[in-house]
């Protein structure tokens, strides 16, 4: 096991991958920020370096890098006392948050899930201490926002399994070895995290389809042009880019099929009677829309093609009206006389 180094053993190690015996003020890197801490006064960790990487200049371009395998070497690392502190944080909130902690992982793996996310804010130059005192939804936010980033800015991420080449050597400050762009992303991170703490739900309208089919500005059914949707929620609010034949939703045929999206409630609907989009579909997502149950068929009609409900006839998806139509302010505003149909449907619905 390798002992406390020098600055200059350090770097010789980084680079060579083994050690000197010059002599100097030794101490154990701090395990996340990289400073030098000497003398060590918090726990120290073994970690393994089997591989290094040799970086070889290109002309004009990268380096071209390659892993070798050298002898293992275990490294000592600590923690420094700042460290220590906000770590000693991210492992109360393991209880703290049971639930989301289980959905992490085991306790090891949930520590480290947490730690990685308070590391995010403070190399951002920011208060880790925020994201905690901002109580349950603070916790998850960040944690969507911040576990994928925080592990990679700790200095041992560099020296274990593969020493890279780019490896920095401990230092007298701490955070030494984050790079400007590294910082940048993780202060990018937490503006986008406090966007979806503070901001409201916004307008979204669909997307506009793909580089090979362009969408229809509405919904495909009810023809509303834009929903209610959280920051988090915009890029998926529509769901999928969906084909629709013009001739099954009341308009006429057309040799091509017709494409957008649908709206939440309308896509809930569809769902319910299976993959395509239908005339049983377009029904039930008006209905939706007007909070009222199909009125079964009266005694003595006999039922059409199975249907045991009374069907609209006329019924017309947004979709299938005359190119160049707007999308509607409010769902299913192409429907004439929409307010009389809810009237007339809830009282038959009543009567049944």
């Amino acid at each position: 096991m390798m002992p406390a180094l020098t600055p200059t053993q350090w770097a010789h190690f980084l680079s060579n991958g083994t050690v000197t015996d010059e002599s100097g003020e030794a101490g154990l890197p701090c395990r996340d920020c990289g400073m030098l801490v000497s003398p060590p006064d918090g726990p120290v960790e073994v970690l393994t370096a089997t591989e290094r990487e040799r970086a070889f200049p290109v002309s004009g371009g990268a380096p071209y890098v390659r892993v070798e395998t050298i002898q293992p070497f275990e490294v000592q690392v600590t923690q420094c006392a700042r460290c220590r502190t906000r770590n000693a944080a991210a492992a109360d909130l393991v209880d703290d948050y049971p639930s989301l902690a289980r959905s992490l992982g085991d306790r090891w793996y949930a520590t480290l899930a947490f730690e990685a996310m308070l590391l995010v804010p403070e190399v951002a130059g920011m208060d880790w201490r925020s994201v905690v005192k901002g109580g349950q939804k603070s916790v998850r936010t960040a944690m969507r926002h911040f576990r994928p980033l925080g592990g990679t800015a700790r200095w041992s991420s560099a020296i274990t399994p593969t020493i890279r080449h780019d490896a920095h050597k401990p230092t007298g400050a701490r955070w030494r070895h984050v790079s400007n762009d590294v910082i940048e992303s993780f202060r990018k991170a937490y503006g986008e995290m406090l966007a979806d703490l503070t901001d409201g739900p916004r307008l979204v309208g669909p997307p506009e389809g793909t580089e090979f089919r362009t969408a229809m500005r509405g919904c495909l059914l009810c023809g509303v042009g834009a929903v209610s949707a959280m920051r988090n929620q915009v890029e998926y609010v529509w769901g999928p880019l969906r084909a629709a034949d013009s001739g099954l939703l009341g308009g006429r045929r057309r040799p091509d099929d017709l494409y957008g999206y649908l709206c939440p409630r309308c896509s809930h609907a569809v769902a319910s009677i299976g993959p395509g989009i239908g005339p049983t579909g377009m029904e039930k997502a008006l209905f939706a829309f007007l909070e009222v149950q199909p009125p079964v068929l009266p005694a003595g009609h006999t039922p059409k093609f199975g249907q045991t409900t009374v069907q609209l006839e006329n019924l017309r998806a947004w979709c299938t009206l005359p190119t160049g139509t707007g999308p509607n302010v409010t769902p299913w505003a192409h429907v004439p006389d929409l307010g009389t149909l809810a009237r007339g449907l809830r009282e038959a619905s009543a009567i049944r």
